[in-house]
């Protein structure tokens, strides 16, 4: 079962006595399947509740997008200015780092604002 939704499989293969092995295989797992569960359920009578197992699908995923907003074409020299880098769709939380020609950034104030918006089903 993944979810809500049963999945087909065959019969299973016999491995001797009281051993049968049955395979699922998910060729194409994409970001979507994050957190999905699947579960193998196994059962030979309805005389007893059947014995599962399940998994959870956990991923490293990399950004989907970078962003700068505030980002000016023009500075001009004794005015502070702000720029936000936006990273989004990172699994785990992404950890932003600024530059300065190649080199960490050592001058002024970096302030981080973390925020998580979820879908509710």
């Amino acid at each position: 079962m993944n979810g809500t939704q049963q999945l087909e499989s065959g019969n299973g293969v016999s491995m001797g006595r009281h051993v049968t092995v049955n395979r699922l295989e998910v060729p194409h797992i994409t970001r979507s399947a994050l957190n999905n569960t699947y579960r193998c359920q196994a059962s030979n009578t309805k005389l007893v509740p059947p014995v599962e197992r399940s998994i959870r699908i956990d991923m490293l995923l990399k950004p989907t997008s970078v962003n700068l907003t505030n980002k000016q074409k023009v500075f001009s020299s004794g005015i502070q200015y702000n720029m936000t880098c936006i990273v989004d769709g990172s699994v785990p939380d992404t950890e932003i780092k600024w530059t300065q020609n190649n080199r960490p950034f050592k001058r002024g104030a970096v302030s981080f604002i973390t925020f998580v918006l979820r879908h509710l089903d």
